[in-house]
């Protein structure tokens, strides 16, 4: 066997399992060769200094964590950051989303069209893929997106290789803010290719499409949305948000206010 005609570390250079508390090693030397090692206690031994250095070190260089925010606390924090502040989340109300004057008007022909045509696909995706109800509350949201979008991003629209492809973003990210893609909610995100007759990610440019609805408030990290929680866009507005999405929202933020009244003897 190869462990026969080879020893890597043949006696006396073998080298014991040390206990957990021998934290001093002794190695003889010959000739520059290890010939021999073992460890004992270090207390009592003239190298204790050295071992008490070393522990006095590790104390003072340790850094002190913070304790961790209660959980009512990340629960508005996270609530602050879906909904744009904490006065829009004291505000929060539940009812459903209304109908509002819809495309902005706009002189170029080219980008009238375009925003048309995409309002109309916008339309199409809540149409099919929602109940009535919930999908004209949905197609409301979509639409007021789409405005949004222009506004703070014109290029993202009108320079779109396109509408099918803005309307497939826009889609995505109000989508995702509202929980209704899987695995949170029942919709496939596939449907939205399909409805819309593209090959390509309705994903595709999520990025923008989301700087341009969040601002530059920055966006909130995976690992500071609390457990009970919905795994939601945090876009930090509520005109995006349904009203099943804000009854979900309101009832986290009445179960956080309650627990920070108790918390702090109110």
């Amino acid at each position: 066997m190869y462990e026969d005609r080879y020893q890597p570390y043949p006696p006396p250079y073998a080298v014991p399992d040390p206990d957990d508390d021998h934290r001093l090693r002794h190695l003889v030397l010959v000739d520059g060769r290890v010939v021999d090692t073992w460890t004992e206690r270090v207390e009592g031994t003239p190298w204790q200094i050295h071992a008490d250095r070393f522990d006095r070190d590790v104390l003072h260089s340790a850094p002190t964590l913070p304790a961790p925010a209660p959980l009512h606390e990340r629960v508005l924090l996270w609530l602050d950051a879906v909904c744009g502040g904490r006065a829009a989340v004291t505000a929060l109300d539940t009812e459903p989303l209304e109908d509002h004057d819809d495309l902005p008007e706009v002189v170029d022909r080219e980008v009238r069209d375009r925003l048309a045509e995409t309002a109309d696909l916008l339309d199409g995706v809540a149409a099919a893929c929602f109940e009535p109800g919930e999908g004209h509350e949905f197609g409301v949201a979509l639409r007021t997106a789409l405005v949004a979008v222009w506004t703070a991003d014109p290029d993202l629209v009108d320079r779109a290789r396109s509408a099918r492809d803005v309307a497939g973003s826009v889609s995505w990210v109000v989508g995702k803010a509202n929980g209704v893609f899987r695995p949170v909610g029942e919709l496939r995100v596939g449907r939205l290719s399909e409805v819309l007759g593209t090959t390509t990610s309705p994903a595709s440019r999520r990025y923008r499409v989301e700087l341009a609805l969040r601002g530059l408030s920055p966006a909130i990290e995976a690992w500071e949305r609390p457990g009970i929680a919905p795994n939601l866009l945090a876009l930090g507005r509520t005109d995006l948000l349904i009203s099943s999405t804000r009854i979900r929202l309101a009832r986290l933020r009445t179960q956080a206010l309650a627990a920070q009244a108790q918390a702090t003897g109110a």
